[in-house]
């Protein structure tokens, strides 16, 4: 089930991209979100993006990881001139 899924993702490019932290020193995810643009007819056929699915490892909270993840990644979204942006963490 979960390759059929991300076998359905990665079909459709320039759309869906998950970003995660990965712990070098011991090889594990540590915090993953998604990204996902969403293309509107409104705002001059503008782009939609929408932070989803953010979650840090409860090995790893309390050390400021998410909060500096979601501000990377909307500091990456801001670059790409879109309409707004949307935040479920999860």
């Amino acid at each position: 089930m979960f390759e059929a899924q991300f076998r359905s993702i990665k079909a459709i490019p320039n759309t869906y991209y998950i970003i995660v932290i990965e712990d070098t020193s011991t090889k594990q995810i540590v915090a993953n979100g998604t990204i996902v643009l969403e293309r509107k007819f409104t705002h001059e056929t503008g782009i939609v993006g929408h932070l989803e699915d953010i979650v840090v490892d409860a090995n790893y909270r309390g050390q400021q990881l998410g909060k500096m993840y979601v501000a990377s990644l909307f500091w990456y979204l801001n670059q790409l001139a879109l309409i707004y942006v949307t935040f479920k963490p999860y």
